[in-house]
């Protein structure tokens, strides 16, 4: 309804003429919808990547995530506060909690593949999808199949 789109923050859903303000400048948000399904797009049509779904039935199977990738993704899920993201107090808990499921999905495909930086690029990846996990991950996958590993190790 109206009342709920209006009240919910950027990063999921707004009304088409309210305004998003990045650091490079403003931006309608009906961009914002264009990217994101760019995003998505893109990162759902890289072959052979891993679903979000198995990757999370490696985290419940629990014997391939290691303790010190689920130590340091602990630790590294408070330091997440991308300031440009502005997410707001009050979705910062589910902001958080989302972080971390991303991170130990991908760490229980990749054991003892968390890096620090990792954090950033998935709370970018929450916040380019809409907050919906699925295709976050597949963002996030997709960026770290990319990226030169140096970048991200």
């Amino acid at each position: 309804d109206m009342q709920s789109t209006r009240e919910a923050p950027w990063y999921i859903c707004r009304r088409e003429d309210d305004r998003v303000h990045l650091d490079a400048g403003e931006v309608a948000f009906h961009q914002v919808i264009e990217y994101r399904n760019r995003w998505v797009s893109w990162a759902q049509a890289e072959p052979g990547l891993p679903t979000y779904e198995q990757a999370r039935a490696a985290v419940d199977c629990g014997d391939r995530l290691l303790r010190t990738d689920a130590e340091r993704i602990e630790q590294g899920v408070t330091l997440a506060s991308v300031l440009s993201l502005r997410v707001e107090a009050e979705h910062w808990p589910a902001h958080v909690k989302a972080l971390r499921s991303l991170l130990l999905a991908w760490c229980a495909l990749h054991p003892g593949g968390y890096a620090k930086e990792m954090n950033f690029l998935a709370a970018v990846a929450l916040a380019v999808s809409g907050h919906d996990e699925d295709s976050a991950f597949s963002i996030f996958a997709l960026l770290l199949r990319r990226l030169p590993t140096e970048l991200h190790v």
